[in-house]
């Protein structure tokens, strides 16, 4: 399964490993379950690779 990073409306950053099927559901934000909120944390788009012409591949 892979690993997915979510953040928080708060800005907080969670990893999880989750089954594909389950990688846009919600997640509780670890930080935020501390502070004795309830917050869910959404999957953030991992970030795209950028390729350069000349680049060692």
């Amino acid at each position: 399964m892979p690993t997915y990073v979510y953040e928080c409306p708060r800005g907080h950053k969670v990893e999880a490993i989750r089954a594909v099927a389950h990688r846009d559901a919600p997640i509780a934000c670890d930080t935020c379950l501390r502070e004795g909120l309830d917050v869910p944390a959404r999957r953030v788009p991992a970030p795209t690779a950028k390729i350069f012409p000349g680049a060692a591949q």
